[in-house]
């Protein structure tokens, strides 16, 4: 179906919804006309009834039913649905709907107002965001097509709650989709670690159905013009994977803050891929139902990965048991240097700073202090962004509270336990901050390496005299 009367029915999806309860005369006069084929009509009637039937009707017709919307309207009022007819009849220009995303302070404020021409949405050059919540301007394209573009929160900021964020402007347009999500990331600063693990987490919260409708906006503001086939060579690994799924729909802005937009090219190749990428997807756009899908799956990877840790931890505590029972010598390390190393001075401003800071103990809290205390070993294990770091640290400042000759020492890859000296005499509080939330190839090996490490540091036997 066209996208102009596919988007028809997107825009009057509800108000369908809210008035057709029982589609079956509707399907077989479909099916009568040449609409609906016989495995189409089968799909849709062995569907659920009721509203999920509806909706897989309207899907079908939308995504692969051709040119047939006058039919569809002849039909419904045939079936005595003409007052449904005559609404989605109307000539209303067809609305494409964009939402801008990606961390704070990269520009998707200000790129907004550029799409838009016109300032809807409060912009700022520091690294605090100026969009609390979503929100959306309009205008018009051409007589028969408008562009809504939502402003969002930053996502992907590790002290941001992703999650919900998403599921805020997903819920604005929850029948009806957004149909292009424009990234935007900054390429004229140095790609940290965190910037590359937060790319990674695109899929994990959106699924991989977003790859149809995204497209990357590479912000090169601060550095000299350059094109795209001059940054595609420089880029981190992490955009070029998502930039090979998202078959490699990348533009360059080289926009300053003064920028205007008429006859500005690189704003017009920006609009022309949007419609160029909606009528690829033959208007269809990306659903809550597709996001809710990407969530289940991101909620049985995150279970897998709590799973198998768990896993590694009992393995180890039980061999910790086997050497105690049988009285085997605990590890014995070189004689440690009195000076505090970079890991204890890292971890005690780390605990300090967190100390300052107001913090409600939750029931989640309360339970990671009693474990801790209980088996002096703790996971927390979570999703960017939910608060893992946090967490972690009011725990440890608790436990330090009371055992106040716990030596804190904060670590962040497998390879730091080397620039370690552990003592006998000593008792170490070791707080692992790593980003497992993210299921990356880098963090499927840094889990591999971490029970190895372990067993090197509970396991190693004294050498004998």
């Amino acid at each position: 179906m066209p996208f102009k009367d596919s988007e028809r029915i997107q825009h009057y999806y509800d108000y369908f919804l809210e008035r057709v309860f029982n589609p079956g005369d509707l399907i077989t006069t479909l099916f009568s006309k040449g609409v609906l084929d016989l495995d189409r009509k089968t799909r849709i009637l062995n569907t659920e009834t009721g509203r999920p039937r509806v909706e897989k009707l309207l899907d079908i017709l939308m995504t692969e039913c051709g040119d047939c919307y006058q039919i569809f309207l002849e039909a419904l009022r045939e079936r005595g649905f003409g007052p449904i007819a005559d609404k989605l009849g109307e000539q209303s220009p067809a609305y494409i709907r964009v939402a801008l995303i990606g961390k704070t302070g990269v520009g998707k404020s200000h790129l907004g107002n550029l799409l838009l021409n016109k300032n809807y949405f409060e912009c700022s050059n520091s690294l605090h965001s100026c969009t609390p919540v979503c929100s959306n301007g309009e205008r018009a394209l051409d007589e028969d097509t408008n562009l809504t573009i939502m402003d969002t929160p930053g996502l992907f900021d590790t002290r941001d709650n992703n999650t919900e964020t998403v599921k805020k402007f997903l819920s604005i347009f929850k029948f009806t989709g957004i149909h292009i999500f424009l990234m935007v990331v900054r390429i004229d600063v140095r790609f940290t670690e965190e910037d590359e693990n937060a790319l990674q987490s695109l899929c994990d919260v959106f699924g991989e159905d977003i790859n149809d409708h995204l497209i990357v906006i590479m912000n090169n503001q601060s550095q000299g013009i350059k094109s795209k086939e001059n940054l595609l060579p420089e880029l981190p690994t992490s955009l070029r994977d998502i930039l090979d799924r998202c078959k490699d729909r990348c533009l360059v802005v080289n926009y300053a803050t003064d920028v205007t937009v008429d006859g500005n090219e690189e704003i017009e190749a920006i609009i022309n891929t949007i419609q160029s990428t909606v009528t690829e997807n033959k208007g269809r756009s990306y659903t809550h139902q597709m996001y809710k899908e990407a969530e289940k799956a991101y909620t049985e990877t995150l279970k897998k990965q709590t799973c198998d840790f768990e896993k590694t931890i009992r393995r180890l505590q039980c061999k910790i048991y086997e050497l105690k029972k049988s009285s085997v010598s605990t590890i014995t390390l070189p004689k440690p240097k009195r000076e505090k190393t970079k890991y204890q001075t890292d971890a005690e401003n780390l605990l300090h700073d967190a100390s300052s800071k107001q913090f409600v103990e939750t029931r989640a809290f309360r339970e990671g202090r009693r474990i801790l205390e209980k088996h002096f070993i703790l996971g927390i294990i979570g999703a960017v962004g939910d608060g893992k770091t946090v967490m972690c640290r009011m725990v440890a400042n608790s436990f330090l509270t009371v055992h106040r000759n716990f030596i804190p020492l904060e670590i962040g890859h497998p390879r730091d336990l080397d620039s370690v000296t552990f003592t006998d005499e000593d008792s170490y509080l070791l707080i692992i901050d790593v980003m497992f939330g993210i299921w990356t190839r880098t963090i499927k090996e840094q889990m591999q390496e971490w029970p190895k490490n372990f067993e090197l540091l509970y396991l190693a036997k004294q050498k004998p005299s």
